[in-house]
């Protein structure tokens, strides 16, 4: 835990930097003030005033009758409009984070009596040029759902939780894509996957905005959607809640993979405390907020079914059977959890405001399996990940046009992992992956090496913002603001305790249930089992990576009259990216407009139609450090061409005496390796890279329904461009003639494609004041011939068809069609209603989920690049090292989908007052009617078999011919592969 002195040491520091940051963390309102014969009222002082405010805060109307209200924190208010000899006007907003409140108050001639307006609230879904949904505390906390960050944006339309192990997806980007955001910091939890960090507790959070197409350019580094996420902050009165949830692993059903083993589920209940306290250390200036969580979970993690051998292989491998074909198994696992946060708000003078808030979670974890094991024996034994988030911001107002925000975030990340069973000797330190027959499942030494892996974030900024309001050409909030985001990783990228991987042809398995490697030579397996060693080794030590973008914006939201408003900005990146070895990674900066306008119909919100068109630039990846000779491996792999063998000591010996002792040898393996890569060497980064980016057009409509609820829908198309390509062909040999085939890292020059097409629908009605109906609907296509992720390496080099494109350039090798995270239909609808009782309240709740098919198709990893397969011989070309297998779509991309899902899911939520105190109970019951559908692409089993061979470039494969498909083939490998099963849980707690 950092010390309170580092702390405030670097909030001091902040204080005097002038370059910003990310995310807007409140609200404004711009507003005008009428005659009721509909002249400008210039002189009016509105008030606004609410208990997320510290104090009021007040605006006069100009010549125009135009006011704006800055930096109002989300909540709800009254506004004030006064005027000597003018009645008094009241009027009630709920303000959302990122939101904009567009009021007009209309002024009469004094009456007898005060009078009060109460309007529709502002909808910060409707009264922008983005596109945009909203969750609030108080729904989130009704609804029966797992009160997590990935959660709240999987609830949004245009979010799939389909990235890989169910990472959400943004208007069809890859999932390290988006930019998620807490108290203006980002929390991307690491520079690779970039999903959510989790140092936020659930209880804590006060709302989250997603935006998912038409974004502002004051957003940047993200080219699927943005998450802006505020927590709480205290306020005038003592607030705070204690809260222990209860979780038991023998209260959720079992998946059909469980069943099917005889699994039973452990009968523990296991509980996580909850708790917040808020309040005023000096009333209307300055106030804290502290959260804390304490879990201890103890259950089970999962050690995924072996796969039975097909009867060819067992021909071949002359076995009368696969052996005892272990099903899921499950390893004890403690997951001991610590987080909290404190904040403080403070108000120094009159509309000058500073906010600080840090953030940190301790968390450990023993048998880690989630990179997918067969075997006891391949789990990392203990693992700890502490992380931690710094923000501070300050608010001013200089003048009643302009404001002034200052921010500064630092995320840190570490893993540390360690195995007491592994070593470093090659034999017994190394991963056996079966790629053949266990789709890919390790049953050796576990992944990574010991060495701790830092993984931070660093950034500040400034923004401007000016209210101008003329007579003829309408409003203008005009923006303005520069930032500086640093990515840092310093990481040895150790793949096992030894630095070996093998890669045996099949797998049996003992009486005991164990699997034995069996390897085999590959080029002379009628059914291509090829096997193999590939060597990880360290050459430079990593000295940390720096990626850094600079920014500089303008962003002019303009409303010309009731009719019609235009949104006018344009960002400017630009990149000053070193690897982990100093070299420089990327240079290049760019230009993005983001332009859009709204036109409403009538003038009063009832029908608006809206258009947008934004280009988005990414920040750079880990892809993009490749090259970097300091703490990336090189890759020395081997082909095993000797007797069959159950020894890996034996396949060893056998490279060792039949190759050269000194195989593993850099200079040696330059030239006689079957695949060798050397950053620096063999993978070089010529040019800068440019950031990849999304081309995005947008078409709307929204209407209102008064205070009773409204529709909004999108039409978002994306192209994505600039992917990062390793490229390796004949001409860049001939090019650098260094006796090696050499991988250019590049941005694509046209191999591959991305395209996103989909329509957003949202909406909600109240019912009436207990019950109230809203939800979500999402058609999409993702179509492509790049993935660009995988589970385990997070972003990666498109390479499929770009190198060697004799061998790789057949149709089959990347096929154009839905991509993996590709789903056509996803909804959620949900429903809540209010019971009021004598002594409390009771809520209950239904949320009604549907997902279509994930996608996934039919591939052969391991075909030979030899003349049966129609291919030419490589070293005839002139390559160096030319593949010797390849991959083929057997079928068409996206060929296969996994199982529709269903899920209804209900909550009970009864509250008991007792004076200033609330008891709670939460009850909630998910997937009621305990659906089991395959959900998860990365954890189904996609085992094919090769029959004849056929010519790639000129036959279509033909099933049962060609090839075919595993006996389990689409069935879960593991209980990650299902939909969560019916699974009850409770909440009991106090608020006050």
């Amino acid at each position: 835990m950092k010390s309170f002195f580092k702390i405030g040491l670097t909030l001091v520091a902040s204080m005097l930097l002038t370059i910003p940051v990310l995310a807007q963390q409140t609200a404004d309102v711009i507003g005008k003030v009428e005659l009721d014969n509909g002249d400008p009222l210039p002189g009016a002082v509105i008030t606004a005033e609410s208990d997320k405010l510290q104090g009021s805060r007040t605006a006069v109307s100009n010549e125009n009758g135009g006011f704006v209200l800055r930096f109002l924190p989300p909540g709800t208010y009254v506004l004030t409009a006064t005027m000597p000899g003018m009645q008094t006007q009241k009027q009630t907003l709920t303000l959302n984070v990122g939101g904009v409140a567009r009021p007009t108050f209309i002024m009469k001639v004094e009456g007898t009596q005060e009078v009060l307006v109460v309007t529709a609230e502002a909808n910060s879904v409707l009264d922008t040029t983005q596109v945009t949904s909203n969750l609030k505390e108080e729904l989130f906390n009704n609804l029966p759902v797992r009160k997590t960050l990935e959660n709240a944006t999987a609830l949004q339309p245009g979010v799939t939780t389909t990235g890989p192990r169910g990472v959400p997806v943004i208007s069809g980007a890859m999932s390290f894509e988006n930019s998620y955001l807490v108290n203006g910091g980002s929390i991307n939890a690491d520079n690779i996957r970039g999903r959510p960090a989790t140092v936020v507790i659930e209880d804590a959070i006060e709302e989250t905005t997603v935006i998912t197409g038409s974004v502002s350019a004051e957003y940047g580094q993200f080219i699927g959607g943005v998450v802006n996420t505020i927590t709480k902050q205290g306020g005038n009165e003592f607030t705070g809640s204690l809260r222990v949830s209860l979780e038991n692993e023998d209260w959720e059903a079992r998946t059909p993979v469980e069943l099917e083993s005889g699994q039973p589920h452990e009968d523990d209940i296991s509980d996580f405390e909850t708790l917040t306290l808020g309040g005023p250390i000096i009333k209307d200036r300055l106030w804290f907020f502290f959260a804390g969580r304490r879990e201890r979970e103890e259950g089970t993690a999962d050690i995924d079914a072996g796969a039975a051998l097909s009867p060819e292989i067992l021909q071949e491998l002359g076995l009368a059977d696969s052996g005892n074909v272990p099903g899921q198994r499950q390893i004890g696992n403690e997951r001991p959890e610590d987080r909290f946060e404190f904040k403080l708000t403070a108000t120094v003078a009159e509309n000058h405001t500073f906010v600080a808030s840090y953030l940190e979670n301790d968390f450990e974890e023993t048998n880690d399996t989630q990179f997918g094991v067969i075997s006891a024996g391949a789990v990392v034994e203990s693992r700890a990940i502490p992380e931690s988030l710094l923000t501070f911001n300050y608010r001013g107002i200089i003048t009643p046009e302009l404001s002034v925000e200052v921010r500064y975030s630092e995320r840190e990340l570490t893993f540390e992992r360690q195995s007491s069973g592994a070593g470093t000797d090659p034999v017994t330190g190394s991963t056996i992956e079966d790629f053949n027959t266990q789709s890919g499942n390790n049953y050796g030494a576990h992944f990574f090496g010991a060495k701790p892996e830092e993984r931070n974030s660093e950034s500040w900024g400034i923004k401007a913002s000016y209210f101008l309001n003329t007579a003829s050409a309408g409003t203008h909030d005009i923006v303005v603001g520069i930032s500086d985001y640093q990515d840092s990783r310093k990481a040895d990228n150790e793949q096992s305790p030894s630095g070996y991987r093998t890669f045996p042809s099949a797998t049996r398995f003992d009486a005991n249930g164990e699997p034995v490697p069996i390897f085999v030579n590959g080029f002379e397996s009628p059914n291509s089992l090829f096997s193999g060693i590939a060597f990880y080794p360290i050459l430079v030590p990593s000295s940390g990576s720096d990626f850094t973008t600079q920014s500089a914006y303008i962003n002019d939201s303009w409303t010309l009259n009731d009719h019609w408003r235009f949104n006018i900005g344009f960002r400017y990146d630009k990149n000053d990216a070193f690897a982990q070895d100093g070299a420089t990674v990327s240079d290049d900066d760019g230009i993005s407009p983001r332009l859009a306008v709204n036109y409403d119909l009538y003038g009063d919100g009832t029908h608006v139609f809206n258009a947008s068109y934004g280009e988005y630039v990414a920040r750079l990846s880990d892809a993009a450090d490749g090259a970097s000779t300091a703490g990336s491996p090189a890759i020395i792999y081997y082909y095993y061409q000797g007797e069959q063998t159950e020894s890996l000591a034996d396949v060893f010996a056998w490279m060792s005496n039949n190759i050269s002792p000194n195989l593993w040898d850099v200079d040696f393996a330059r030239t006689n390796a079957d695949f060798i890569r050397i950053p620096g060497q063999t993978t070089i980064l010529q040019d800068s890279l440019s950031s990849p980016f999304a081309e995005e057009i947008q078409l709307g409509y929204s209407t209102r329904f008064g205070s009773k609820g409204y529709f909004k829908v999108n039409y978002i198309r994306r192209e994505y461009d600039d992917f990062y390509t390793g490229l390796t062909n004949l001409d860049i040999n001939a090019q650098l003639d260094n006796g090696v085939d050499t991988q250019l890292i590049v941005n694509d020059p046209g191999f591959f494609e991305r395209e996103y097409h989909g329509v957003q629908l949202q909406g909600e009605w109240k019912v009436s004041d207990n019950l109230a109906i809203a939800g979500n609907y999402t058609w999409s296509q993702t179509n492509g011939n790049l993935n660009g992720e995988t589970r385990g390496s997070g972003s990666i080099l498109g390479t499929s068809v770009s190198q060697y494109p004799e061998i790789n350039g057949f149709d089959r090798r990347a096929p154009v069609g839905p991509l993996n995270t590709d789903v056509r239909h996803i909804s959620r609808v949900w429903a809540t209603y209010d019971i009021p009782l004598s002594f409390g309240r009771l809520n209950l709740s239904a949320l009604q989920r549907y997902r279509s098919g994930q996608h996934y198709e039919a591939t052969a990893t391991n075909v030979p690049t030899s003349a049966a397969y129609g291919f030419p011989s490589g070293a005839e070309l002139g390559y160096n090292s030319p593949p010797r297998t390849t991959t083929v779509f057997l079928s068409d991309r996206g060929a296969f989908t996994t199982d529709d899902i269903w899920s209804t899911d209900l909550g009970v939520n009864f509250n008991i007052d007792i004076r200033r105190l609330t008891f709670f109970v939460e009850a909630e019951i998910l997937n009621i009617f305990n659906g089991d559908g395959t959900a998860d692409i990365g954890n189904i089993d996609t085992t094919v078999n090769l029959l004849e061979p056929f010519n790639v470039f000129t036959e279509e494969p033909v099933e049962g011919v060609h090839y075919s498909l595993g006996d389990n083939f689409g069935n879960g490998l593991n209980r990650l592969a299902y939909q969560t099963p019916r699974t009850f849980r409770v909440d009991l707690g106090v608020r006050f």
